[in-house]
């Protein structure tokens, strides 16, 4: 394989550029480190470098047995380091033909990897993926599908000096089965994670989502009061966090009208009723007619060519600017504001909107006060300066920056999908996008779920499911049906809430409850309580990645000895499971099924109701 993606590369080298290739072997992958060289005398400005294209129907042909060249489906994969786009591109789509059901991924770029795939159930199939090869400069690769091609590509966005060689990436190329096991083992290439098991035993609570912005100290102190009275919930919440709303605007970090004592009486209180006080904080974040664009305007990131800031609109009424994570005055004002909260005594702290320092300068025009760096250098270059203010016995949660290059060895945990929420369509996208990036599980960070919720017309005594129901808060048209964010009925069933709750279950890592819990009823306290009682924070995994539309079965063996089971049925008719198919998954005839809590025999099958799921423990 390597000889053929060499052949397509050295085709796409640029005059003046000398690529240089070093094959190697490591583990079970073949890897290739791609260098590029300025020989010239004159610096080279590279937005974006070409890796290999091959077209897409000869790719088949060489490495794909006749007999599955018209299954053959490609995995996308696709994080936050672009836009909140990409999470709608994460899962599977046929290779050589256009997407034809629901499922199907519409997208046609893949960042970090790929992996195509036959048919079965351990299917053989090839993985390809992209790996710093220069911790302090990281570079984008994606790869490409188009009508006519298979390509990669390395975005690169910096000058090269003359004499100067850049070190691209390490391609990594895999050809077999047990695809699922070279993901896994693709993960542990980022780096040392920091170990952060206590964040699996130690769930928090969270303001977000009930509360959006219009979170105030009362309201959180009612929550201590509901999780003080219930031993079951209170026993395994150990951290309380304030999201967005607490704050004066977006790049004033000072408390708002809402919090009248300021944040650190705030944090006082919850550590007084035995809690850890956790913060959330948009780092980069300015709001235009802020103090820091009209007094500092050097450190707002500006469009290359006029000079202005680049702006970002939320979707409502306020345009944000954002901050350069390069310039030295950005550094000083990071150093001063983490090192505030800290003092204020925050101890989890949740850093949001990462992204958008990538998107600015890739796809907005942006330029960089250092342009040696990219834009995923700039970002790391920032949440270090974070860790650094803050130490290293701060929790640190990064959230909309689910970029393994960067967070790897910062961050504590991760959040690893789009906002949850209560409808169907949201939580049908945010767990195909879970099927796929669970195995970052502890090997990179500990995952995060964003939060459990479990609200809806059978678990709570309120008919709102949020203080912005009445806006239609964040419900754009969607082209991926039923794949939609907020679009269609909330939630209806306890087993819709079920789902949920399931795989949050299953899934491992840090758990956060996201309900205003005075309003559930007994129904959904119990879902809370059942949920804190069997997650362990071990990760699990999707058995049927290759194999469903949507990974029906999820798995995970326990510290002790014990496994958790989950079987989903994602449709809104009734799923009949085969015995062959239960005792292939499961691996025993019967096992105790936690929500209905009995056991029950797989002998004769089993039927699960329309959008529901059968939890068990054995």
């Amino acid at each position: 394989m390597i000889e053929h993606l060499e052949e397509s590369s050295r085709s796409l080298a640029g005059k003046g550029l000398v690529m240089k290739y070093i094959p190697g072997k490591k583990n079970a992958f073949d890897a290739l480190e791609i260098n590029v060289s300025n020989p010239g005398i004159e610096p080279i400005f590279i937005d974006r470098f070409p890796l290999f294209r091959i077209d897409k129907n000869v790719f088949a042909e060489l490495f794909f047995p006749v007999a599955d060249r018209e299954n053959i489906r490609m995995m996308f994969y696709n994080d936050s380091a672009n836009s909140v786009e990409e999470f709608f591109h994460n899962g599977s789509r046929p290779f050589l033909g256009l997407p034809q059901r629901d499922s199907d991924v519409k997208g046609s770029k893949s960042r970090l990897f790929t992996i195509l795939y036959g048919e079965g159930n351990d299917p053989n199939g090839i993985f390809m993926g992209a790996v710093p090869v220069d911790k302090n400069r990281i570079f984008c690769t994606r790869f490409e599908l188009t009508d006519e091609s298979f390509s990669a590509e390395c975005e690169m966005g910096i000058k090269i000096l003359p004499g100067e060689r850049i070190r691209l990436t390490n391609l990594l190329f895999y050809s077999g089965r047990n695809l699922r096991e070279r993901l896994e083992e693709f993960t542990r290439f980022f780096g040392t994670s920091r170990k952060c098991p206590e964040l699996g035993q130690n769930a928090g609570w969270s303001t977000w989502d009930y509360y959006l912005w219009q979170v105030s100290e009362p309201d959180v102190m009612e929550n201590i009061e509901e999780l003080k009275k219930n031993k079951n919930l209170g026993d395994r919440i150990k951290y309380i966090v304030i999201d967005d709303g607490w704050q004066h605007a977006y790049g004033e970090w000072e408390a708002n009208y809402k919090f009248p004592g300021g944040m650190a009486s705030t944090a006082e209180k919850i550590k007084a009723v035995g809690f850890t006080p956790g913060i959330w904080v948009g780092p980069f974040m300015q709001m235009c007619n802020g103090q820091i664009a009209a007094k500092h305007p050097e450190m707002i990131i500006r469009d290359r060519d006029t000079g202005y800031p680049v702006t970002v609109d939320d979707g409502f009424s306020a345009k944000f600017c954002f901050l350069d994570p390069t310039h030295p005055e950005t550094i000083s004002f990071l150093k001063k504001t983490f090192l505030k909260i800290k003092s204020w005594g925050y101890r989890y702290i949740k850093i949001d909107f990462l992204f958008f320092v990538y998107d600015i300068v890739t796809n907005r025009n942006g330029r960089l006060y250092d342009e040696t760096k990219t834009p995923l250098d700039a970002i790391k270059n920032g949440v270090e300066v974070i860790r650094d203010a803050i130490g290293n016995d701060i929790i640190l949660v990064g959230c909309g920056g689910f970029i393994p290059e960067v967070g790897t060895g910062l961050y504590d945990s991760c959040r690893v999908s789009f906002d949850i929420s209560s409808y169907w369509s949201n939580n049908l996208l945010v767990c195909r996008d879970l099927a796929l990036k669970s195995l970052f599980a502890r090997n990179v960070w500990e995952n995060d779920y964003d939060f459990l919720i479990v609200r809806g017309k059978e678990t709570a005594r309120e008919k709102k499911i949020n203080v912005y129901e009445d806006m239609n808060f964040f419900m754009p048209e969607s082209a991926y049906e039923p794949f939609a964010l907020r679009k269609g009925a909330t939630i209806q069933t306890a087993g819709e809430a079920r789902v949920w709750a399931s795989m949050l279950t299953i899934a491992g890592g840090s758990l956060v409850l996201g309900d205003r819990l005075k309003m559930l009823n007994d129904a959904g306290i119990a879902m809370l309580e059942k949920v804190l009682k069997y997650s362990s924070g071990r990760p699990g995994y999707p058995v049927d990645l290759f194999k469903a539309e949507m990974p029906n079965v999820w798995r995970k063996e326990e510290a002790d000895g014990s496994v958790l089971v989950a079987v989903f049925n994602w449709e809104d008719s009734e799923l009949d499971f085969s015995a062959d198919k239960l005792l292939k998954f499961v691996g025993k005839e019967n096992a105790f099924e936690i929500w209905g809590e009995k056991t029950l025999s797989f002998k004769n099958g089993l039927k699960i109701p329309p959008r529901d799921v059968l939890l068990f423990k054995y």
